[in-house]
């Protein structure tokens, strides 16, 4: 192998020697000349189009022998040392546009006498090859002839000719061989070389800007060189890229140059921004620039968990400013609602909406090694969850301090209820996913529910927060103690006193009615005449007065009361709350507030015999006037409207009470009272 590889650069060595002539010559006129720098200083336009053909593909003979010798007659491209002699720039300028996959490359400014004979070729990649250019020398379709006396083709071509630098109008035809050798001849026959070397007046100057289209793909770009001299004139800092002795391929210009697709553009586009954005620590930047990742899910997914793990960062800040104050009403409450809505809508939320979905999949599933597998990734699941309620994060500790008055916190902001609000949200959806940890469902004697029951709890318990922090809102904006919610839960609470002490009364007032008016008919003389039975009318009459009197015997017996307490229970808690919470208030904001006993109440209710001496007792200390004053008048129309009902009935109707009474309520056990059967 290494005596063929001898053999064979030995060939091209003296191939070499063979042809060095003309490239030699054209290599020296050139030489060190530095004609192109008042072209790169004031560039002129083209005079005439290029011969270039921007869709011609390359064409390369991929079954030709690797050591193959390679004649002067097949130098049929311009290396590229010598194309760069003839142009103004010191090397090829290549720019890309990967969104319309059109290539440029800039030469600046071009000896152009003998332009017509070049054709540039671009080929896209292919065969394991990248992006190819060629300078090729065209053979004309026609013109073309085989010389007698050396049996050399020689073709005919246009070529410029100049006067001080001027291109003139008239173009000379040259009839030179359709290679290399032949380009060189034409550059003689034109006046640009001379034996004295180069003749810089006689050079018409031309621009060489070449746009090629289709280059959609990644690839390098390489200049592609067909012939001897192309490995002769091989700049030494080029790598080897040659196929075989007639193909070399050399990097497009000194530091190469690689034309990349859309995709693979934005995504070098994604990195840089990735880089920039990762390594800022602003959540809100890396969140605002997620969507520009979505087609890169390696990218998207880092960005994503560097998001949370700053934002929740941000979140032990917040706990560590709670933890260490003792007067929160400094705190910046637009930062904290910033913070933990976006906790909860961008880390929490994803989260718990895959424990819900987790739940939901054991639910379906029956019992087995495969649910047990799914209930202890649930657990799991759970078990990372709760560590967003507990220290370095926030607490319920620190949600009990933003709505407390004593620790000044700033309850009047709306923004600041609102961050309380989103890490409530927190907090209790993982102590209803607790029932999925085996230890605290155990300790806590916590049962499993399904995920819409779980969901219904959840947002029960979040409107009702809700409600108590909007009261919050309002006492803490309520800065002359106006408002008073513990007095509203003790009306609440009293008015189920109130509506028992009322019905008691009907109960009465209907007994004595049934006793004395309606009974009465039964002993009316005109009865007999109008069809009434005596004996039948006292019998129903009697039995209405039993049927009532066990009501009110049930009303007024210890079982009723305990079920009245129980009633009662819920707004007698509340009122105790909120007296405390309202006396937090009263003491932050200096509120000075009279004592409950001095509220005022609508003297006729307290006369009303209705109403029992204990309840009075109540309702002088606690009651709200205006709402019982239009109770007292609502229950005496009605009992008037019952009134009138009952002078219109006509006897021998089967019922013998009135025909309606208000709808049973509860409250406090009356005052005695007893009755003796009429009978």
């Amino acid at each position: 192998m290494k005596y063929k590889l001898l053999i064979s650069f030995l060939c091209l060595f003296l191939l070499s020697s063979v042809n060095a002539g003309d490239g030699d010559d054209f290599l020296q006129a050139f030489g060190d000349s530095s004609w192109g720098q008042k072209y790169e200083q004031a560039p002129r336009e083209d005079e005439a189009p290029p011969m270039t053909n921007a869709n011609t593909e390359i064409e390369v003979n991929t079954s030709a022998v690797p050591d193959q010798i390679c004649t002067r007659s097949q130098q049929t491209s311009l290396p590229k040392r010598s194309f760069l002699k003839i142009l103004s720039k010191s090397d090829l300028v290549v720019s890309h546009n990967p969104d319309t996959g059109k290539l440029t490359i800039n030469g600046g400014t071009m000896v152009g006498n003998c332009k017509n004979m070049l054709q540039y070729n671009f080929s896209s990649p292919s065969h394991g090859r990248p992006y190819l250019f060629q300078v090729d020398i065209r053979k004309p379709a026609t013109g073309c002839e085989e010389d007698p006396a050396t049996g050399k083709t020689l073709c005919e071509y246009k070529a410029y000719t100049a006067t001080d630098g001027i291109p003139n109008d008239e173009m000379k035809t040259v009839k030179v061989e359709p290679n290399y050798n032949g380009f060189v001849q034409c550059m003689k026959d034109v006046g640009v070389m001379t034996s004295s070397g180069l003749a810089e007046d006689k050079i018409a100057p031309l621009k060489f800007k070449e746009t090629f289209s289709g280059a959609n793909a990644t690839g390098e770009v390489w200049f592609y060189c067909h012939g001897p001299e192309c490995a002769r004139q091989r700049l030494q800092n080029e790598s080897n890229k040659e196929e075989n002795s007639c193909r070399f391929y050399e990097d497009i210009n000194d530091d190469g140059f690689i034309a990349y697709s859309q995709a693979d553009v934005r995504e070098q586009r994604a990195h840089a921004l990735f880089n920039q954005i990762c390594r800022s620590g602003d959540y809100s930047l890396i969140d605002n620039n997620l969507p520009k990742f979505t087609e890169f899910s390696f990218m998207y997914d880092i960005l994503k968990r560097v998001r949370d793990t700053i934002i929740e960062d941000e979140v032990k800040k917040l706990h560590a400013q709670i933890a260490k104050k003792k007067d929160l009403s400094n705190l910046d409450a637009q930062n904290f609602n910033r913070v933990l809505s976006d906790f909860y809508q961008k880390v929490v939320l994803p989260k718990r909406s895959q424990i819900l979905y987790q739940i939901e999949k054991v639910d379906t599933m029956a019992d087995g090694e495969a649910r047990d597998r799914e209930l202890a990734q649930l657990e799991a699941m759970v078990q990372a969850y709760r560590k967003y309620t507990k220290e370095p994060f926030m607490t319920k500790d620190d949600y009990a301090k933003m709505k407390s008055f004593a620790m000044k916190a700033p309850l009047h902001k709306e923004l600041w209820r609102e961050a309380a609000l989103k890490y409530y949200a927190v907090n209790n959806s993982a102590y209803h996913f607790a029932r999925y940890d085996s230890e605290l469902a155990q300790k806590n004697q916590m049962a499993s529910l399904s995920r819409e029951e779980v969901e219904a709890q959840m947002e029960m318990d979040i409107t009702e927060q809700s409600e108590e922090l909007d009261k919050l809102g309002i006492l803490a904006n309520d800065k002359e103690g106006q408002v008073s919610f513990s007095s509203q839960f003790q009306e609440a609470a009293n008015e189920v006193s109130l509506a028992h002490e009322f019905d008691l009364y009907d109960l009465q007032q209907e007994i004595m009615y049934e006793r004395t008016q309606e009974r009465a008919k039964c002993y009316n003389a005109q009865a007999g005449m109008w069809g009434i039975n005596q004996q039948v009318c006292l019998q129903k009459s009697a039995q209405y007065e039993q049927d009532l009197m066990y009501e009110y015997s049930m009303k007024t017996s210890p079982e009723y009361q305990q079920m009245l307490l129980e009633r009662q229970s819920p707004y007698l808690n509340l009122a105790q709350k909120w007296s405390q919470i309202e006396a937090q208030r009263n003491q932050v904001y200096g509120i000075q507030r009279a004592p409950s006993g001095q509220t005022n109440i609508d003297p006729r209710l307290l006369r009303d015999p209705r109403i029992s001496n204990q309840l009075r007792s109540n309702m002088n200390q606690n009651y709200d006037a205006n709402y019982y004053g239009q109770m007292m008048q609502q229950r005496a129309l009605m009992q008037q409207y019952q009134r009138q009902q009952q002078n219109l009935m006509q006897y021998g109707q089967p019922s013998y009470g009135p025909p309606s009474r208000m709808p049973m309520m509860y409250g406090n056990q009356s005052a005695g009272f007893s009755f003796q059967s009429g009978l």
